[in-house]
């Protein structure tokens, strides 16, 4: 499947899990006969900034930090007890509206059947949450 069908897809399957991300409106998928040539996504516009652009501001305070990594860490918990990996996990990935946190960039999401595949991709997901708090160029 293309990029934003699977987008599209996992977008549709965040929402019913009652996890925060951009609605997804449609998907288009443009083929040169049987070949998938591009593919586009239209999502609502989250309005905020991502995660990169909140943290380099002078004015959020170290609560706000730890409550801002507490409430993408219930996130994840909510997509890891679904057997759901994000694979992408990282600071632009990530929309700060007011309280709420809406995840991006789903292509990459696996929903896994394996329980050893899911604990491997879960680890990496968990060490890349880390790093995403830790000062820029460590």
């Amino acid at each position: 499947t293309s990029r934003a069908r699977r987008s599209w897809l996992h977008g549709h399957r965040l929402i019913m899990l009652g996890i925060n991300t951009p609605k997804p409106l449609a998907f288009i998928e443009k083929r040169v006969g049987p070949i998938l040539w591009q593919s586009y996504i239209l999502t609502e516009y989250a309005r905020g900034c991502n995660l990169e652009a909140y943290l380099q501001k002078e004015n959020v305070s170290e609560e706000q930090r730890k409550k801002c990594k507490q409430n993408i860490a219930e996130l994840m918990a909510k997509m890891h007890n679904n057997s759901i990996t994000h694979g992408d996990f990282k600071r632009t990935n990530f929309i700060i509206s007011g309280n709420e946190i809406y995840v991006t960039d789903l292509d990459a999401m696996k929903v896994h059947k394996l329980k050893f595949l899911f604990q491997h991709r879960m680890r990496k997901d968990i060490r890349r949450l880390e790093r995403m708090f830790l000062p820029k160029g460590r």
